[in-house]
C-alpha cells in the first residue's frame, strides 16, 4: 500500500496491553478460554489410551467415533448460537455451556467400558466446546473498548495458547499418576472456577464495532468530532484517534442513522 496505517481494532498496542490484562471483564474471558483449551488438550492426552486399552478401538479407527461426535455437536450448537446472539442470551448460554462441560468431565470416567456412554459424553463436551469457541471472541469484542479491540483479542489469543501448553503438560503429569480420574477431577475444579467468574461477569452489550475514516484532524478537531458523532442516532461509543484519521465506534444496529453517520466520512465525500 502507498499509505499504511495502524488499525487499533485488529492490531496489538503494546502500551495498552497492561490495561487489557487488568480489565476484570476481559480477564474473565481470558481465564475462560485458557481453561477451555487446557481441558481440551489435557483430556486428549488420556482419551486415545482409553479407547485403545479399555474400549478396544485401534488407533486407526478412532475417527469412526470422533467424526460423528463432532458432526452432531456442530448441529447441536447452532440453535444456541442463535439464542445467544438473536435473543441476547449470551451470558446464560455461556454459563449453560460451562455446566455441560462439567457434566461431560464428571461422566467420562464412568463410561470407560461403554462405547455408547463414552460417545455421549464426548458429544456433550464438543457441543459445549464448539459453542464456547464460536461465541467467546464475540464477547471479547463486546466487552473491549472500541479503540483497543485488537489488543484485547491479542491477550485473549495468548491465554488460549497458554491453556493448550499447560493443558498438555498438566494432563500428561496427572494421567501418569492418577489416570483419567485425576485429569477429569482437576478439570472439573477449573470449570467451577470458570463458572464463578462467568456468573459474576457483567452482562455484555450487543453493540457492533465500526470504523469511520474521518481524514487528518488535529487533537482539538478530534474532540469536537467525538461530540458531533455522539449526537448521531444509534452511536453508543466514540473514540477518534487524530493520528490515525479514524473514528472507532460502537453502534446500536437497531437505531443507527447510517446516513447521518456517513456525513462525517472522508471516503464518502471523495
Amino acid at each position: 500500500p502507498v499509505l499504511s496505517r495502524f488499525h487499533r481494532d485488529a492490531e496489538v498496542e503494546i502500551s495498552w496491553f497492561r490495561q487489557a490484562l487488568a480489565d476484570p471483564q476481559l480477564l474473565r474471558l481470558d481465564t475462560g478460554v485458557f481453561i477451555l483449551h487446557f481441558i481440551l488438550v489435557s483430556q486428549f492426552v488420556v482419551l486415545p489410551v482409553i479407547l485403545i486399552e479399555q474400549l478396544g478401538i485401534e488407533l486407526e479407527h478412532h475417527w469412526h467415533l470422533y467424526l460423528p461426535v463432532l458432526f452432531f455437536s456442530v448441529l447441536t450448537m447452532v440453535p444456541f448460537i442463535i439464542l445467544a446472539e438473536k435473543k441476547r442470551k449470551i451470558k446464560q448460554v455461556l454459563i449453560g455451556a460451562i455446566v455441560v462441560l462439567s457434566i461431560s468431565q464428571l461422566g467420562l470416567p464412568f463410561f470407560t467400558s461403554s462405547l455408547a456412554g463414552f460417545g455421549i459424553m464426548l458429544w456433550l463436551f464438543f457441543s459445549a466446546f464448539n459453542l464456547l469457541e464460536a461465541s467467546m471472541p464475540s464477547l471479547v469484542a463486546k466487552m473491549a473498548p472500541v479503540a483497543h479491540k485488537g489488543t484485547a483479542m491479542g491477550a485473549y489469543s495468548t491465554s488460549q495458547f497458554l491453556g493448550v501448553f499447560l493443558g498438555g503438560l498438566t494432563g500428561g503429569t496427572l494421567s501418569e499418576f492418577y489416570g483419567l480420574n485425576g485429569v477429569a477431577t482437576f478439570n472439573v475444579a477449573l470449570l467451577l472456577v470458570w463458572a464463578g467468574l462467568a456468573i459474576t461477569m457483567k452482562k455484555p452489550s450487543f453493540y457492533t464495532s465500526y470504523l469511520l475514516k474521518v481524514g487528518e484532524v488535529t487533537e482539538k478537531e478530534a474532540q469536537e468530532l467525538i461530540i458531533e458523532l455522539s449526537k448521531v442516532a444509534g452511536v453508543v461509543d466514540v473514540t477518534v484517534i487524530a493520528e490515525d484519521g479514524v473514528a472507532y465506534l460502537k453502534l446500536d444496529k437497531q437505531k443507527i442513522d447510517m446516513d447521518g453517520l456517513h456525513q462525517f466520512s472522508v471516503t464518502d465525500k471523495e
